[in-house]
């Protein structure tokens, strides 16, 4: 067992990792792809095995899912990546309302309730085919 920043590296992960991010976390989601890289390359550099295990170490553990709108604000998700049998993270701002949307030809803001559809959204396009689901979320919306 190796100890890098923090974080011990004990084995192989179980499933391979995929990040997935919504509108206004992509320099968050950046960051996490970043640290992730770094730690995993140098745990492959204290335990080469582990660089053989297919999906250890892609260019990048990023996803980006596709969010179309139609005119009512209302949306839909799809993603040009394979997620099945991996490990996904999704990563959602929902108190971030800089991010624009369109509704009825008018620009408006992103309402934390239009995050939040966008994660069930992402989590039932995902459903299914992803061995986990997990949402990190830096304000627990509907917490009340």
């Amino acid at each position: 067992m190796a100890d890098f920043e923090g974080f011990a590296v004990k084995a192989a992960p179980y499933a391979p990792l995929k990040i997935a991010y919504l509108s206004g976390c992509e320099r968050m989601a950046q960051a996490i792809d970043g640290f992730i890289q770094r730690t995993r390359r140098r745990s492959g550099a204290h335990n080469p095995q582990l660089l053989d295990v297919p999906g250890y170490l892609p260019d990048s553990f990023l996803i980006e899912p596709s969010i179309h709108r139609f005119g009512t604000g209302e949306g839909k998700i799809t993603l040009d990546d394979s997620i099945r049998g991996s490990d996904l993270y999704i990563l959602a701002d929902v108190t971030n309302s800089s991010v624009p949307i369109k509704v009825f030809g008018y620009e408006n803001h992103m309402s934390p309730d239009n995050h939040f559809q966008d994660i069930k959204r992402l989590i039932s396009a995902t459903n299914g085919t992803a061995h986990r689901i997990n949402v990190v979320m830096p304000f627990l919306y509907e917490s009340r």
